[in-house]
């Protein structure tokens, strides 16, 4: 499924901003037809720009899932796990469901950004410096962040896509997690992603296929996997 959110101003009246929302919704299935549908909301507000994802999640033409690709999977998991940082250790409380991701402790509390879905987040030292990072395997809205090139389309950035995002675990943080190396749109149609004793990760597509992901200086580089 193909979301795409386009606001129209209308004039202002009695001090308030009345926008009008089209929200667009088509449909990929794996043949090449499509189904397309579409519908209209108004919603006045004063200083804030009314949240509309929960609107483009049940109110159009299907749920939330339907954002992604019929073979992804969310995973779901609550467990206590413990994190090597830098200056020692440090439990969390993770709940990962739904494609949200919830790191609670003592003194912290992350949590994911309401537009992404995290399919899966392990958590190894991926990138060889004795601490472990958080990894997430992910969907999100287009291809790249904030910035991106400038032959991107911007309707081309409100098509999901996956991703791998890796972040340090910083004690002094309140919600601990820092950017370490965000990857832009992948093409892997990862199922399963799991690190071995070496700490390459390993990405096994929906397809069956298996790549290897090895941190090299900044970032992660594909190598060959093993037989």
């Amino acid at each position: 499924m193909i979301w795409s959110v386009r606001r129209e101003k209308t004039p202002r009246t009695a001090g308030m901003e009345l926008s009008r929302y089209v929200i667009s919704a088509r449909r990929i299935p794996e043949s090449t037809s499509t189904r397309t549908c579409w519908r209209t909301v108004s919603v006045e507000r004063q200083t804030n720009i009314a949240v509309i994802s929960a609107a483009a999640a049940g109110f159009l033409c299907g749920g939330q899932s339907e954002m992604l690709p019929g073979w992804v999977t969310l995973k779901d998991s609550r467990q206590t796990v413990t994190v090597r940082t830098e200056s020692g250790t440090e439990t969390a409380d993770l709940t990962l469901s739904g494609g949200r991701l919830r790191l609670t402790g003592q003194g912290f509390a992350y949590e994911s950004d309401s537009t992404w879905y995290i399919a899966d987040c392990l958590i190894y030292d991926a990138d060889y410096d004795g601490a472990d990072e958080i990894v997430l395997h992910m969907w999100k809205p287009g291809s790249y962040g904030y910035f991106h090139p400038f032959w991107i389309e911007p309707d081309d950035e409100d098509i999901y896509s996956e991703h791998i995002f890796i972040y340090d675990w910083d004690t002094e943080r309140e919600q601990r997690l820092r950017k370490r190396w965000l990857s832009s749109g992948i093409p892997t149609k990862g199922k399963t992603l799991f690190p071995d004793e070496q700490s390459i990760l390993h990405i096994i597509s929906a397809d069956g296929k298996e790549t290897a992901w090895r941190w090299e200086g900044w970032g992660l580089k594909k190598v060959d996997a093993a037989p």
